[in-house]
């Protein structure tokens, strides 16, 4: 499964609740929740998990379900071990999407936002459509999927969609008016319906290729990674802030070089109550790492002195036994640990999931909590984790008993 990963991540480059608690202990044991089939329940789950007020876990496959262009789907755990239901099959065509292959979001009434990488305009060229934005309700336990928009050509989108507090939703595209670069989009729901605008376009120069995800700040400012362009080669991190008239104005808080600094990020950012953004990227770091000598990948911290942002690599990834190509953005618990996946690497080369402690002195000590053997546990773990009930959560898009990919569960991880 990691091929077809990266065969759509090539794809879309060419076409350009989380509830914590606690801190882990050593290494876990792993759980597999759900084995994918490829069949009626879906496959390939290539998104991350999130969960509702009362534990239920959402997500989304790539793959399968009654169509075979993927699924929606829920875990629910009753009195014993975890049940999985399909809530949306998508069916493709001109009217619907295909394909998701981005996180979820709930907004505040319940309802289920999210972006398919195909379906809709163009469905009949070999572009198979440019992609959706769709909304499900909850409705006397069904519910209902609505288009809200469809991409225009050119403009598949890159990332899921995150929700303020007012509602207005904003996500990103691979497409720009620029002709190159990218950008990033904003929807507000209003009277006559969702309204879709154009927020910022990247020329090459500030960012190309913004796939990683958004996260907000307090004053409801924008931040994310592009995974290229920039001042050097290797992509940039950046901020949108909002200004009079909802314009917006880019600024590029750094450049990675694609060395020790790392290079090519695909993930979100994280930020702490002081402010420090945290994130990782796919290269770079330890250059006597990978077959290419390219590097394995970092997590590094971004800080903010005086006006200008300062990075600091917090760990360079070895292939093994830690790990390789970290793909999914990081997740804080409460004391101030991160955690994280690795695509492939570790023990067996199938991924792992990680976590770093600070020490005194600013360092950084990794734990390698598991690493995935392409068993039924599963393999490639490239999503981020949601911890919740001391037990870190996650999706590994390969693998498996079937080899279509798990939900998997670390008892104990997030104690």
């Amino acid at each position: 499964m990691q091929e077809l990963r990266f065969a759509m991540y090539v794809c879309l480059l060419a076409i350009s609740c989380t509830f914590i608690l606690g801190r882990s202990a050593a290494a876990a044991m792993e759980t597999t929740l759900h084995a994918f089939t490829d069949g009626s329940d879906g496959g390939n789950p290539d998104a991350g998990l999130i969960a509702d007020s009362k534990g239920n876990l959402y997500s989304t496959t790539l793959e399968g379900g009654g169509y075979g262009y993927g699924t929606v789907y829920k875990l629910t755990r009753p009195a014993s071990g975890w049940t999985q239901t399909v809530i949306y099959n998508f069916q493709g065509g001109t009217g619907d999407g295909a394909f998701p292959y981005y996180d979820l979001a709930f907004d505040a009434a319940g309802n289920l936002y999210g972006t398919t990488a195909s379906g809709g305009i163009d469905w009949n060229s070999p572009s198979r459509g440019w992609g959706t934005v769709f909304e499900l309700s909850p409705s006397g336990g069904k519910w209902t999927e609505k288009v809200i928009h469809f991409f225009a050509t050119n403009y598949r989108p890159l990332s899921g969609l995150i929700i303020n507090k007012a509602g207005d939703m904003f996500g990103e595209t691979g497409g720009s008016a620029t002709g190159v670069g990218g950008s990033i989009f904003g929807m507000k729901n209003e009277s006559t319906g969702w309204k879709f605008e154009t927020l910022f376009n990247f020329d090459g120069t500030d960012g190309g290729v913004p796939l990683a995800g958004l996260i907000f700040d307090n004053a409801g400012n924008l931040y994310g990674m592009t995974g290229s362009g920039g001042a050097v080669c290797c992509g940039t991190v950046f901020e949108l802030q909002r200004g009079a008239n909802n314009t917006w104005t880019n600024s590029v808080l750094y450049s990675f070089g694609g060395l020790t600094d790392g290079g090519f990020p695909n993930a979100p950012l994280v930020s702490n109550a002081s402010g420090k953004l945290y994130g990782t990227t796919m290269a770079g770091g330890d250059l006597s790492c990978g077959s290419d000598n390219e590097g394995c990948g970092v997590v590094f911290e971004l800080t903010l002195s005086r006006g200008i942002w300062t990075e600091t690599v917090l760990h360079s990834f070895t292939d093994s036994p830690d790990g390789n190509n970290p793909q999914a953005g990081m997740t804080f618990d409460k004391a101030g640990n991160l955690f994280g996946t690795t695509t492939v690497g570790g023990t067996d080369g199938y991924g792992t999931v990680f976590e770093l402690m600070p020490q005194s002195g600013g360092e950084w000590k990794e734990t390698i909590l598991y690493s995935f053997t392409n068993g039924n546990d599963g393999a490639y773990p490239g999503d981020a984790l949601l911890l919740g009930l001391g037990n870190v959560y996650s999706t590994a898009s390969g693998g498996g008993e079937f080899g279509w990919g798990t939900v998997f569960e670390l008892p104990g991880a997030g104690k």
